[in-house]
């Protein structure tokens, strides 16, 4: 009976255990270990270093946890480059509305309306790429059954696989593709999907209202 109930408890299947799964590089972890987010707080090296911590939230590496339940992360994750994503922010509302006026004036209703859309679509997935879970992965104490799991020195841990460990985040993403110092995060698993939204819709949004203004 004892030896049946700990295979249960080792089954894939057991409340124990924890999956996370990226649908697209096909990522998925597996260990038989409750969520664990309290990464070192070491600082280390990189562009975020010289940024100081916001007064709220909780902190999970480099990065601020502005709501969230206490087993997860949350919903609202701030980047440690949040400086840089405030000023990023600026521009884009400051720029936006600068030719959104001219736009006003000189295209017809339509392609002002059409403008609108796309400066909306661009601020709102930026907000996204900004505030939104990257794809951190919790750290895991213990080797994993197969015993492949690399160790990782500075977060006293092992790295789960389809993981790479962000430096100036501090914390190791799924589907980690690069740091973004213009929205203060790291694009992962995440958020990259709204990551490229943002760059498209910038990109459309100039070009439409230049291509416009030539024309008119």
């Amino acid at each position: 009976m004892e030896e049946l109930q700990e295979e249960q408890k080792e089954s894939p299947g057991s409340p124990d255990s924890w999956q996370a799964e990226d649908d697209t590089a096909g990522i998925v972890i597996e260990a038989r270990e409750v969520k664990d987010f309290e990464y070192p707080s070491g600082e280390g090296h990189g562009l975020s270093t010289c940024v100081c911590k916001l007064p709220f939230g909780r902190r999970v590496g480099r990065m601020t946890v502005c709501c969230g339940g206490k087993d997860g992360l949350g919903k609202c994750m701030v980047g440690p480059c949040w400086p840089m994503a405030i000023f990023t922010l600026f521009l884009l509302v400051v720029v936006s509305s600068v030719l959104l006026r001219i736009f006003y004036k000189q295209a017809s209703l339509p392609f002002f309306l059409m403008g609108v859309g796309l400066v909306a679509t661009t601020i709102v997935s930026f907000f996204l790429t900004a505030l939104s879970d990257p794809g951190v992965s919790p750290i895991f104490r213990s080797q994993s059954p197969d015993g492949l799991w690399p160790y990782h020195a500075q977060t006293a841990s092992y790295q789960p696989p389809g993981t790479k460990f962000c430096t100036e985040c501090r914390v190791f993403v799924l589907g980690h593709d690069h740091f973004c110092p213009w929205t203060g995060t790291t694009i992962g698993a995440g958020n990259i999907k709204y990551f490229y939204v943002f760059v498209i819709s910038m990109c459309s949004t100039i070009g439409f209202m230049m291509l416009v203004l030539m024309v008119s």
